[in-house]
């Protein structure tokens, strides 16, 4: 009896045969490949934007802290403001603020409080505002820019878009 000897194929033929082979698990890792590229291409930025939206909301909610102790503690107060007794005086009740001015120096003598303001408006709109604003709130104009109510006095000096507002307590 003759037995078949296999002859080991050498490397030119393996290659041969390798060429000719069906690429099924060539194919199946590219798929594969393909899914994990997906996937990732989701999760990354998912995750990214998860921790970004957490981190926002920590900031966030510090802030609102910050600002709620800010307001229960500080609320109205002008550095620069301070009465007798230490207690910071509300000016935006004593002074009228043009809208979107922006205080700029607030200084305090015995007898009076000096505002300044800066506006975006020009010369002629700040003007008007507070010819309006005395005539309507009951300001008489007692001599050129310097206004009387009950027991107060105040003194309006306007430069370009700079505003300056006295306020004097008379007695």
């Amino acid at each position: 009896m003759k037995q078949k000897i296999k002859k080991s194929k050498t490397n030119n033929e393996q290659k041969h045969i390798n060429k000719h082979r069906p690429v099924e698990s060539i194919g199946k890792k590219s798929k594969l490949y393909k899914h994990v590229f997906v996937v990732v291409l989701i999760i990354i930025p998912a995750v990214g934007l998860a921790f970004a939206i957490n981190h926002f909301n920590k900031q966030a909610t510090l802030i609102n802290r910050q600002l709620s102790a800010l307001n229960e503690k500080d609320q109205g107060d002008v550095a620069g403001a301070e009465t007798e007794n230490k207690q910071i005086l509300d000016i935006t009740n004593e002074f009228p603020i043009i809208h979107n001015a922006e205080i700029s120096d607030v200084s305090k003598n015995k007898d009076s409080i000096l505002i300044t303001l800066e506006s975006t408006k020009d010369n002629k709109e700040i003007k008007t505002y507070y010819e309006d604003y005395f005539f309507t709130n009951g300001w008489q104009e007692i001599e050129k820019n310097t206004f009387k109510k009950d027991d107060k006095l105040m003194t309006l000096t306007i430069t370009g878009n700079v505003i300056q507002l006295e306020l004097t307590k008379t007695d």
